[in-house]
């Protein structure tokens, strides 16, 4: 169960074999986190919402997307070089039954073919971030955003983290919605 290698060369295999756990640690450990407090910060930060509602809901789904991440097939494939852009990390295919929450894993195990494809762009960034406290693309973030599309059903309101925090204060629904703002969030938590 989890990560189902496709068609990858042996450098991507390799990484994306590496970042399963860490990921599906990360989600739990960040759940706890939000749990106990201690990511309120990262809450208004990504989110610019850390009422005891939202944290609430929160924790509940980075608690069951952990456990669908770690018990559901997930291909991660390539695309034919050829079809890769370079200003494309990846990409998820719509899972058969549509965009929808899958945190159920009941819902999840059924026949939802979660596929993930990764372009060009994905080699071309760390798999994790560079230094601390410094929001970037990574190959973890990156994962976590394309996971967020499948298993949360987010959207792609903006990218990049000047433009998520900046949406966080402005939107909040869109910005607890948003597979960037999810990966970044995430990835602050490892």
């Amino acid at each position: 169960m989890g990560f189902i290698l496709g068609a990858l060369g042996p450098a991507d295999a390799a990484i994306i074999r590496d970042l399963q756990e860490p990921i599906v640690n990360t989600l739990r450990k960040a759940a706890e986190d939000v749990r106990k407090g201690r990511a309120d910060n990262n809450c208004l930060r990504w989110f610019g919402d850390n009422t005891a509602a939202w944290k609430h809901q929160l924790a509940l789904m980075l608690s069951r997307f952990a456990s669908v991440v770690n018990t559901t097939d997930i291909t991660v494939n390539c695309l034919h070089w050829r079809e890769r852009d370079p200003d494309y990390g990846a990409w998820a295919l719509e899972p058969t039954g549509g965009w929808n929450n899958y945190t159920n894993l009941t819902r999840a195990q059924q026949g939802r073919n979660f596929t993930i494809f990764l372009d060009r762009g994905f080699s071309s960034v760390p798999t994790y971030r560079p230094t601390a406290h410094t929001a970037s693309d990574t190959k973890f973030q990156t994962l976590v955003h394309e996971l967020s599309h499948l298993i949360i059903d987010t959207r792609d309101h903006v990218y990049g983290p000047i433009r998520c925090r900046a949406r966080a204060v402005s939107n909040s629904a869109q910005a607890r919605v948003n597979a960037d703002s999810w990966g970044y969030f995430v990835e602050d938590l490892r």
